[in-house]
């Protein structure tokens, strides 16, 4: 449903707008008996609200000319009942414990029910206050616009609800440790933004300069996290210039040339900044008899924090530099960039050495063991945990530009040539540490290697886009041909030896790798190796496509449109790299639009 309204308040104009929109489902049951047993159950029921609003008051004062305001709120409830039929391995433990240490298990039955609900409701909201003023000093403009801006997001639900000695997900390490939803902190950017346009128009051409700085910090989910509490500063300034027109052979000509540069900056995600503790369930004792009653599962429990609370905001900047070349009816853009960001978000993933015991029963016990008579033995493992990172190096670079070709009166058709060609290297910064899916005397691998190179590539295309309009306005009929070509893509792996700068043991040690540990029987095995083909460069070869769209005018208010895409296609197939003959088909895709215009 959309309101707007154009009223005055204290004899000053004001528009209102509002909007609400609601999304529900008719029928919860969602069991279907043909894929189904009879006793399991399954029902789903989901309801979203959505309301949106602005308000513009026009001031009209010399120092402030007019007052926006614009809102919006989602609300959504999506949740999930079941009755589900479990079936598990014979002996397979459920661990119990939220803290670090030993303790017993428990043993999951073969089968049984799991009764379960996943309450899910999300919220979001929006509200941006915007002030705007406008002054003329002759030929010169200057257009002042300031405000600031909130987002908001949670969630309100229980999460999954169940029996935790009747998990639905027996093998997940959280099984028996459901979070709420609830508990996860709110995510609140706040910002303020102030922006000065000025524009000049005369007889040395046409000038424009677009200055803006945007101050932004992040509240809610940032407790513990000092380098996330800080204000960061987005500057951004936008320049252009036209030269005065002149003529060639009567031909009309205008060159202009634009130039920009700007800072922003990238907050973490929820998922980043409040993730679930990371538990390690290691078994210490597995005595699983035919007797129920003697049956011991001892379990040593550790609970890793998987925060990085030395996450900072990423950010990046980027260059841009075009012209503009008109004659006529012809039209050129052509426009260059750089971005580089070097602090992304990525996830990292550390190997922690872990020292617990082990218990093992001698003899034939008369009953369920007693863990105080058993002698522990020191047991040394290394379990991988992940991590998020500011390692995520990107660096892009291309060219885009564009044509646009004066109408053909005698076919009645206009065309576009639009491309770019687009260089983009990623690379992660932290060293990355690697162990080889392999075991030693029926073990996993008891050595991490730590190497300067976490699979970097470099990828690059060019391609291109060619619009043909035909208007027939005999038949109130337009015809789009659309031409799309990519002439090559390119992805390459940065260079890399294979050799660890370092390596850590089942004790936590690190040490440097060197050629000495690279002849050791054991440690050789971090000396990775790759097929000689791999590091080679990775090419598609030409690929064409045509799309084609018809639309017929009906009246002055409806227009109905067939289209196909994927018309007909030329794509050759080729060797790939690793001698893979790659054959590739296509599949037109077609349908209908109807517009209908108030």
């Amino acid at each position: 449903a959309n309101w707007t309204v154009k009223t005055t308040l204290a004899t000053l104009p004001v528009s209102l707008g509002m909007r609400a929109n609601y999304i529900g489902t008719l029928w919860t049951e969602r069991t279907d008996p043909d894929l189904t047993l009879r006793i399991e159950k399954y029902n789903a029921y989901y309801s979203r609200y959505q309301l949106s609003g602005e308000a513009e008051l026009m001031v009209d004062k010399p120092w402030l000319a007019s007052v926006a305001l614009t809102t919006s709120f989602d609300y959504t409830e999506d949740v999930l009942r079941r009755v589900k039929n479990i079936s598990v391995h014979g002996g397979q433990g459920l661990p119990m414990s939220n803290v670090h240490g030993e303790y017993e298990g428990l043993y999951l039955p073969f089968e049984y029910l799991s009764t379960y609900s996943l309450v899910n409701k999300p919220i979001l909201g929006y509200t941006r206050l915007e002030l705007k003023e406008n002054w003329l000093w002759g030929y010169l403009t200057n257009a002042l616009c300031m405000g600031t801006e909130l987002r908001l997001e949670g969630n309100l639900g229980k999460g999954y609800s169940y029996d935790l000695q009747r998990p639905p997900a027996p093998g997940a390490p959280t099984s028996s440790r459901p979070r709420r939803y609830s508990d996860v902190p709110f995510y609140l950017p706040v910002s303020l933004y102030l922006e000065d346009k000025i524009a000049a128009t005369g007889g040395l051409g046409d000038f424009e300069l677009v200055a803006g700085l945007r101050a932004g910090w992040l509240r809610g989910a940032t407790v513990g996290y000092s380098a996330l509490r800080s204000v960061q500063l987005e500057p951004r300034i936008n320049a252009y210039y036209a030269f005065p027109r002149w003529s060639i052979a009567t031909l009309p000509v205008q060159i202009a040339l634009r130039l920009g540069w700007g800072r922003q900056t990238k907050w973490p995600t929820l998922d980043q900044l409040a993730p679930t503790k990371s538990y390690f369930d290691l078994q210490s004792l597995n005595y699983y008899s035919l007797n129920e009653a003697w049956r011991l599962l001892w379990l040593t429990t550790f609970v890793e924090d998987a925060r990085n609370l030395t996450l900072r905001p990423s950010s990046y900047s980027k260059w841009e530099l075009g012209t503009e070349w008109q004659i006529a009816a012809l039209r050129f853009e052509l426009t260059a960039f750089y971005e580089s960001m070097r602090n992304g978000f990525t996830y990292a993933t550390h190997y922690l050495p872990l020292e617990y015991n082990v218990y093992k029963v001698t003899g034939i016990p008369s009953g369920k063991p007693k863990i105080d008579d058993l002698s522990p033995q020191k047991e040394y493992v290394l379990k991988a945990l992940g991590k998020p990172a500011n390692s995520l190096s990107t660096l892009k670079r291309g060219i885009e530009f564009r044509l646009l070709l004066p109408k053909w009166d005698l076919i009645a058709t206009s065309a576009d040539l639009s491309g770019a060609y687009f260089h983009t290297t990623y690379d992660i910064s932290e060293p990355e540490e690697y162990r080889p899916a392999i075991r030693l005397d029926g073990k996993e691998y008891p050595y991490v290697g730590i190497y300067a190179w976490s699979y970097g590539r470099y990828y690059e295309q060019l391609s291109t886009t060619a619009r043909l309009y035909t208007h027939l306005p005999q038949l109130r009929l337009l015809f789009t041909t659309q031409l799309q070509c990519v002439w090559f893509s390119r992805s390459q792996s940065l260079p890399f030896d294979g050799r660890p700068q370092y390596y850590r043991d089942l004790q936590g040690n690190v040490k440097p790798f060197t050629e000495a540990e690279g002849k050791d029987p054991k440690l050789q095995f971090l000396m990775r190796e790759f097929n000689r083909e791999y590091f080679e460069p990775d090419v598609t070869p030409f690929a064409l496509s045509v799309n084609l769209k018809v639309t017929k005018e009906i009246g002055q208010h409806a227009r109905l449109a067939f289209f196909v895409n994927r018309l007909w296609c030329y794509l050759p197939s080729y060797r790939a790299k690793f001698n893979r003959w790659v054959t590739r088909d296509y599949t037109p895709y077609f349908g209908t639009e109807l517009r209908i215009t108030l």
